[in-house]
């Protein structure tokens, strides 16, 4: 119990300090703290708001390292900043990804995002190399029928959703996740999580001053 509070408060600290003032942040250096890729789009219209993508896998252990500090950061966010998660699409076939649009096109994914990284990284009662059935089993308990939840996963609707997702990806050149995209355009580097959190912000105070209202 009290080391999940500790991780509780780190998680905090560390979503704080990423939110503090830019004034106080070193000047931003194309190539050192983000790609700029010119040509890039983002995941969805940005509908007058700058869009911030987490590429994640469910089986990545920097992933669910990452996810609590991301939760709190997310939650702080100024209104004109969309988050949105997305899976790694680099297997069209991969489970992972599989799941979390099945369970997105059910409206239950966001009750078992965190769940999911704690199953598997903290708890172990979840496999990391989980099967189309075994997601669905899982994901049952949040309001969906396993069968269902099977079917959609193996669906050309999902099957879609995954190839949109790749082509993102390699349009961002996404080696690996964590990768945090805003807008399509920009990929951040940094040196650690806090690092990425000053990079993104960066970017934000960027572009509000360019993305109408």
């Amino acid at each position: 119990m009290m080391q999940r509070v500790m991780k509780f408060l780190a998680a905090a600290c560390l979503a704080m300090a990423a939110m503090s003032s830019f004034a106080a942040d070193k000047p931003l250096e194309p190539g050192v703290d983000y790609v700029d890729m010119a040509k890039g789009k983002p995941w969805q219209p940005l509908a007058g708001k700058i869009e911030v993508v987490e590429v994640f896998s469910y089986s990545c252990p920097h992933c669910a390292h990452f996810q609590p500090a991301f939760a709190a950061w997310k939650a702080k966010v100024p209104k004109n900043v969309r988050v949105t998660y997305l899976p790694a699409a680099f297997d069209l076939d991969d489970p992972n990804g599989l799941a979390y649009f099945a369970g997105l096109r059910k409206g239950i994914i966001a009750r078992a995002h965190d769940g999911l990284f704690k199953s598997i990284h903290e708890k172990g009662d979840f496999p990391i190399n989980a099967s189309v059935d075994e997601y669905a089993a899982y994901l049952e308990a949040f309001g969906a029928k396993r069968d269902e939840l099977a079917a959609l996963m193996r669906s050309k609707e999902v099957r879609a959703d995954m190839q949109r997702a790749r082509a993102f990806e390699i349009a961002a050149d996404v080696g690996g996740t964590p990768t945090l995209v805003v807008n399509g355009r920009y990929r951040v580097l940094g040196q650690s999580v806090d690092d990425q959190f000053r990079i993104v912000n960066q970017l934000i105070q960027k572009l509000s001053a360019t993305t109408p209202r």
